[in-house]
């Protein structure tokens, strides 16, 4: 009896994971060329989105302070997201720097600029290499903010 249910739960697992996958490739709008690529894409997503779901156990937990859901990255592995997606480190800063901060500072310990409704949402960047414009543009849209709020 225990192994017929150790049998319908890993059934349960695989059919529940395929569920997920379709709706992803669906929602994605994603179609693979070949049988092996699309199992090979499969293998990666559920690795990905068991790592997810483990990082959300411990979010909730406590921790984590952030929150992880699929994306259209799901079927790239970390080195294939990193070469495709990730700008290379061109300058290298010395690590010998040191933060001053003035100790009578009015600094709060936390600020979750999402509550202060001071953040856009995330956005694709793509693979173009534009990241530092969407940061520079979203502090710059972030301080005058702070000064009119």
């Amino acid at each position: 009896m225990k192994s017929q249910l150790i049998l319908v739960y890993l059934i349960f697992l695989v059919n529940g994971y395929e569920h997920i996958w379709y709706t992803f490739k669906n929602r994605h709008r994603i179609v693979f060329h070949s049988e092996d690529e699309e199992r090979r894409r499969y293998n990666i997503f559920k690795k990905n989105l068991e790592r997810i779901e483990n990082h959300n156990r411990r979010y909730k937990d406590g921790q984590f302070a952030w929150y992880e859901d699929l994306n259209k990255f799901a079927v790239f592995n970390e080195d294939e997201f990193r070469e495709t997606y990730l700008m290379h480190q061109v300058h290298k800063f010395s690590k010998n720097f040191t933060l001053h901060i003035n100790e009578r500072a009015n600094i709060p310990q936390h600020i979750d600029w999402r509550e202060k409704q001071l953040v856009t949402p995330v956005k694709n960047q793509g693979a173009c290499g534009s990241c530092w414009s969407f940061s520079a543009v979203s502090t710059i849209l972030i301080v005058l903010s702070c000064r009119l709020y």
